[in-house]
């Protein structure tokens, strides 16, 4: 890969060639383990695809993993090691980020000491961590991440070293002392309780169809499960690991070719053989196959098929040992076969390979001494592998409570290891059916997962060969020198076994006497067409060319043979004929040479010769066009005299008449002038005067409209202020709520309608700002037209003054002309200074104008940044909600992760350590749970709370002694069974109500988002258009929206307060439980349950099921209206509550009379949806939701009974037959006692709690709810 990587680019930056060599430390860390016969031996299968461009650069690299020896992990043969990174963490303990690690030497740990060997010579694990933590840091793995690998890493150390003791001398349960440092080191690394993880590794929970059992494990067999866990641990945080390096080494443009490395494991035969070294066998079995397909077959098929004189080499085949290892019913369908059994086992698997293979397969034998074992003759000599542990290790199954209790860890990459779907390898948790292996059907998206081991290696294996097969292979042969590790010796006889074993010497033995050169016809004869003469060109018959041709060249016939379609050459023969063929390349390089030569030469002497000519021809024209040039200057001198003599005389006459023509029309002109200086002073008269009244008539008008708007404003504010008192008055009462949300929707319907109404004004104003740009343009046109005239005047007031002095000069004799024309030039002057001060006025006012102009654009520019900046900040405000949103749904499904922990741990606190039934143990401590969580969020939570602590503790007789308890056993169950099935009703509705108010807080937080953004367009608006007359109202509108979005932002910080004390008040809640089921009390609570779940019948009115209600199809919608939308008890105060229930049951009744499925499944949805429109419309209303509630259930019930549903019938019999006594009441039967007693416990709670008392007013008419 180095090599690859220093030809495909350079190695100067951090670039896709240094993150292609940064993964192989990483893999050999996490990958590699000393053994016996390597120190650096990869325990896994790499297969590495390097991606090129089309320049042949590196552009990036996939990575494939084969069948990691987890099983390393746990146990090392003596003189061998674990992994790489466990001794590279333990020689780097001293490290300041490793110090709360809790690590060590490598000889204080289980995992790492086995082998009795912690140290190589020459390494340096120190150095070589510090060059992995490099590595991850180049392939963009964060700090923070690699310390809390290492911390997980760490743990699995710890976990070697709990400590499991047996309980007694039989070993049939075991425990672990609480003090273990280990355990406490383990569960703080991870952060899951200690107590749940001792409890996990010495207990098991198998759950079936209806019962839950929990079953102490022996000592081995925990044992077994603490090595699962650590295996199974490391074996996910490896796929992890190659997952972030194909990440990183992910091409990043399209390839045009590639190079795959296949760096895979060894023929392995060790003392102790088992499934690992039978999946590395069967992997090089499946290599050499590949390898023989190559040298072998291929190389002298194609020597028979171009009927080449060839004898055949005879070579090892090793296809029958493959089949019997992947064929049909071969060793490793047996395997899965028996892994599929309930009750299989190492030796029945044993027994059916003895039975299927031992008289029919030479490759399989059986040891002499043993019943558990097998022999397989592999292509390098035979193996003995050990059957026990082949069917554990094929499964990989992990207890699903250990995974639970990681899953509720703090670890982020924990989380990221174990999500919360699971994988194949973890066993099932919680199912509905009896776990028995191989029966348990399976999802089809979880069916690749939860495939043996073995079947994923091989189909992994097959996509493996298929690669190969498709591109062009290359072997490498790695040859052992001695077994010793020692170096420069040598051991003759090992080598040639590895190399006989491999292959090797049948590989040299075809290449010495075979044909390793090889070109067709048609490559011959264009390659060698150079050696070829004329006279064997002629026939036109490559094949005959070509054989003539190697005739001549060469004398000796067994160098080549021509077959059909190709030329065989042996070693050598090819290097000769490229050495004659560039002999011949050579001679004529010197003839084309000696040509090329001469034709330079030739064709620079002809371009000095044509040059020469050339300069000739320039100089002899250059003579001519000088003497050309004279003669024509001479001419034209005497033309220029003539011209110049005649342009004197003309300009005179010219001058002459020019004065004449402009004497008389300065004197036309000054009479049209002083015309047009009088109509202009009368015109501009009339304008003055039309713009003072104008401007006297607008500012009494606007002196009038402000006193009107100032009266409103006082108006107004009068009716805000009665309209603010009558609100808070409004807001401390109940009604208040109710309108909440109608008041909302109408306010933003309001603020809609004023949106769009702003939007056309804008609309409109923009329109008028373009007319008045265009009149101002045209009115900047115009002035420039007249500027232009000005200008025009100036000019002509000049040539006036000049033609007045020659007036002088020829009418010196008329003085009095000459006064009056002196006093015009005075006016002219005066006149000139006007129109000066006129062009500057002109001047200012426009500049003025473009100023004005670039104010406005950059006003409005200014306000357009504004609101991209509140935008922007809105979008931070959102994101960062965002964010906030997603930690709190991560640390919800930890803590119901964490809340399913310890509902295990109350059931396994309910249980003996033998075998015992625990029935729905785990649904009576969700509805615990779930009625503390409902109590917490009563509306009066800040008022109530200690009354209502002390509620559910005189519910859960959490503040009595035990002997209380005992002496008032009698008087607690039936408050307990009543208040059990009113608190179960309470729960569900409270449920409901808290998520109601979730969401309408969720609503109230989007409503805000939309008010800020109204109020802000609303401002920009005010700002833009200026609109004086509404800015008043405004303005109020503005800070009335304010004012709720404060309200608003104080309901959602409450809520948020709530939303804490209800964790805080759930923790407290759950510690009561777990000292309650501690006590003596669970038996007693455990008895009271059972008896609150039998089943009861639903009472109805004498005669009620006996008929049948016919409903028409047609009529159906207004039934459904007039049962459930229109229904008020309020106005039947002597019917039943469950009066619609019952009444629909006849509907139902009459509709199964007939068989009208259609009509049933109709009336259903009917029904549903009027149930939903009724809740949701009425959602603050809590009689309502509570009366629908108890109808669905009644519904419900007699729905059940009608369907013949046994077990509720045989509970309700049992119930009904029983007799109760209480203290202080006669002995009645069940129907009169649970009426009195009712009677006792509606006084009693109704009191403490007023959520239970309209439950418990259900429960009084003998109507019980089954959620």
């Amino acid at each position: 890969m180095r090599y690859f990587a220093l030809v495909g680019g350079s190695l100067g930056d951090s670039s896709m060639e240094e993150k292609v060599l940064a993964s192989s430390p990483i893999m050999e860390a996490f990958g590699n383990a000393k053994t016996t016969r390597n120190d650096n031996s990869s325990r896994f299968g790499k297969y590495v695809e390097i991606c090129f461009s089309h320049e042949y650069r590196i552009v990036g690299a996939a990575m494939k993993t084969y069948l990691l020896e987890k099983s390393r992990l746990t146990f090392q043969a003596k003189a061998e090691r674990n992994y790489h990174i466990f001794y590279q963490l333990c020689a780097s303990a001293a490290l300041p980020e490793f110090q709360g690690l809790g690590l060590g030497g490598a000889e204080s740990f289980h995992y790492t000491n086995q082998g009795q060997c912690t140290h190589l010579e020459a390494t340096d694990d120190a150095a070589d961590l510090e060059s992995t933590r490099n590595a991850f840091s180049l392939l963009g793995v964060h700090e923070s991440s690699q310390l809390e690998l290492f911390s997980l890493l760490a743990s699995i150390l710890h976990l070697g070293n709990i400590r499991l003791r047996a309980k007694d001398r039989h070993g049939e349960s075991c425990f672990v002392e609480p003090g273990d440092k280990a355990l406490g080191l383990f569960c703080a690394l991870l952060g899951v309780e200690k107590s749940q993880v001792s409890r996990w590794l010495c207990y098991r929970k198998l759950v079936t169809a209806s019962e839950t059992y929990v079953k102490p494990m022996s000592r081995q067999q925990a044992l077994n499960s603490r090595d699962a866990l650590a295996k199974h641990i490391y074996g996910q945080l490896f796929k992890w690991i190659v997952g972030r390096i194909n990440k990183a080494l992910r091409a990043s443009c399209r390839q045009q070719a590639s190079i795959g490395i296949l760096d895979i494991y060894g023929f392995e035969m060790f003392t102790v053989n088992s499934f690992e070294q039978f999946c590395i066998n069967y992997a090089n079995e499946k290599l050499q196959q590949h390898f023989n397909l190559h040298v072998f077959k291929l190389e002298q098929e194609e020597y028979m098929k171009e009927e080449i004189p060839w004898t055949f080499i005879d070579f090892y085949d090793n296809q029958p040992c493959i089949n019997l290892i992947e064929a049909k019913l071969g060793i490793l369908d047996l395997l899965n076969e028996e892994c599929k059994m309930p009750k299989g086992s190492d030796a029945s698997w044993a027994q059916k390979l003895y039975d299927k293979h031992l008289p029919h397969s030479s490759h399989f034998q059986k040891p002499k001494m043993s019943t558990e074992a097998f022999i397989v003759r592999h292509f390098a000599g035979k193996v003995e592998y050990q059957c026990s542990g082949f069917l554990a290790k094929n499964q990989d199954t992990v207890h699903a409570e250990l995974i639970g209790l990681l899953r509720a860890s703090k670890s982020a990459l924990l989380a990221e290891l174990f999500p919360e779907e699971g994988d194949g390898s973890i066993a099932p948790h919680g199912s509905r059916v009896p776990i028995r292996p191989g029966r348990r059907s399976l999802p089809a998206t979880d069916k690749e997962h939860k495939k043996p081991i073995s079947t994923q290696f091989k189909a992994s294996l097959h996509k493996l060969m298929e690669t190969l097969s498709s591109t062009a292979p290359h072997y490498v042969r790695c040859i052992n020198p001695n077994d010793h590790k020692q170096p420069f010796e040598f051991d003759a006889k090992r080598a040639v076994e590895q190399l006989r074993a491999c292959g090797v010497l049948e590989t040299i033995q075809i290449s010495a006497s075979g044909y390793p050169s090889r070109w067709t016809y048609v490559e011959f004869f264009s390659r060698c067409r150079a050696l070829m003469r004329p006279e064997e060109l002629m026939g036109g018959d490559e094949r005959q060319t070509c054989r003539l041709v190697l005739e001549r060249l060469l004398k000796d016939p067994s160098k080549y043979q021509c077959g059909k379609s190709k030329i065989f050459f042996r070693a050598g023969q090819v290097a000769f004929l490229e050495e004659l063929r560039v002999k011949r390349l050579r001679a004529a390089c010197v003839v084309l040479q000696k040509s090329v030569r001469c034709w330079l030469a030739r064709k620079h002497f002809l371009r000095m010769r044509t040059a020469a000519v050339c300069l000739q021809r320039f100089s002899r024209g250059f003579l001519a066009r000088r003497l050309a040039r004279h003669l024509r200057m001479s001419n034209a001198a005497l033309i220029l005299q003539n011209f110049f003599k005649m342009a004197l005389a003309r300009r005179s006459y010219l001058r002459t008449q020019a004065a004449v023509v402009t004497i008389q029309a300065f004197a036309r002109g000054m009479f049209a002038r002083r015309l047009h200086r009088q109509m202009v002073a009368s015109q501009k008269a009339v304008v003055i005067q039309s713009a003072v009244r104008g401007w006297l008539a607008r500012t009494k008008y606007l002196r009038v409209r402000r006193a009107v708007v100032y009266l409103q404003c006082c108006y107004r504010r009068m009716r805000a202020r009665r309209e603010l008192r009558r609100l808070r008055i409004e807001a401390k009462s109940v009604e208040h709520y109710k309108q909440l949300n109608k008041g909302m929707e109408i306010k933003v319907m309001q603020l809609q309608c004023k949106v769009d109404e702003q939007a056309r004004k804008i609309w409109s104003l923009s329109e008028q700002l373009s007319a008045l740009r265009a009149s101002r343009s045209e009115e900047v046109k115009r002035l420039c037209s007249e500027l232009r005239g000005l200008r025009e005047d100036k000019a002509q007031e000049k040539r006036i003054r000049e033609l007045q002095e020659q007036l002088q000069r020829v009418e010196s004799e008329k003085s009095s002309s000459e006064g009056r024309l002196g006093q015009e030039m005075e006016e002219l002057k005066q006149r000139l200074t006007e129109l000066e001060a006129m062009k500057s006025n002109l001047k200012e006012e426009k500049d003025a104008l473009n100023q004005r102009i670039m104010e406005q654009s950059q006003e409005l520019e200014d306000q357009l940044r504004r609101r991209a900046a509140e935008s922007q900040e809105l979008l931070c405000q959102l994101e960062g909600e965002r964010a906030r949103y997603q930690n709190l749904v991560k640390e919800c499904a930890r803590l119901e992760q964490c809340c399913e922990n310890l509902q295990d741990e109350v059931a396994f606190h309910k249980q003996t350590p033998s075998l015992q039934k625990s029935p729905s143990s785990d649904s009576i401590l969700d509805s615990e749970c779930s009625y503390l969580l409902s109590l917490s969020t009563a509306p009066s939570r800040d008022d109530a709370d200690p009354q209502s602590e002390q509620n559910i503790a005189e519910i859960l007789g959490l503040n009595r002694s035990p002997e209380k308890m005992v002496e008032e056993d009698s008087m607690i169950e039936e408050d307990l069974k009543y208040a059990y099935d009113a608190v179960r009703v309470s729960n569900k509705l409270l449920k409901s109500q808290l998520q109601e108010q979730q969401q309408e807080l969720e609503g109230l937080r989007l409503d805000v988002c939309s008010l800020k953004q109204l109020s802000k367009q609303q401002q920009s608006l005010i700002q833009d258009l200026q609109l004086q007359q509404e800015e008043g109202r405004l303005q109020h509108q503005i800070v009335q929206l304010k004012r709720e979005n404060l309200d608003l932002k104080g309901q959602l910080e409450m809520q948020e307060k709530n939303m804490l004390k209800l964790q805080k008040q759930l923790k407290t809640s759950m510690k009561q439980i777990q000292d309650l089921t501690a006590s003596g009390e669970a038996r007693l609570l455990e008895q009271t349950v059972e008896e609150m779940e039998r089943p009861f019948d639903v009472p109805c009115p004498a005669g009620a099921f006996g008929g049948m209600l016919g409903c028409k199809a047609e009529d159906e919608g207004r039934h459904i209206r007039t049962i459930i939308t229109d229904f008020k008890p309020q106005h039947s105060p002597g019917a039943l509550p469950t009066l619609p229930a019952y009444v629909l049951f006849m509907c139902f009744r009459y509709a199964d009379s007939g068989h009208d499925e259609h009509g049933i499944r109709s009336l259903f949805a009917a029904v549903v949806s009027g149930i939903k429109q009724v809740v949701k419309k009425h959602s603050e209303d809590f009689g309502v939701v509570a009366l629908w509630l108890a109808n669905t259930c009644c519904l419900t019930n007699c729905l059940r009974q009608y369907g013949g549903d046994q077990v509720r019938a045989r509970g309700l019999l049992q119930h009904g037959t029983a007799r109760l006594a209480w203290p202080g009441l006669p002995r009645l039967g069940a129907a009169d006692q649970v009426t009195a007693r009712k009677q006792q416990a509606w006084g009693g709670l109704s009191k403490k709690n007023s959520v239970l008392a309209f439950c418990l007013g259900a429960a009084k008419s003998n109507t019980l709810f089954f959620l």
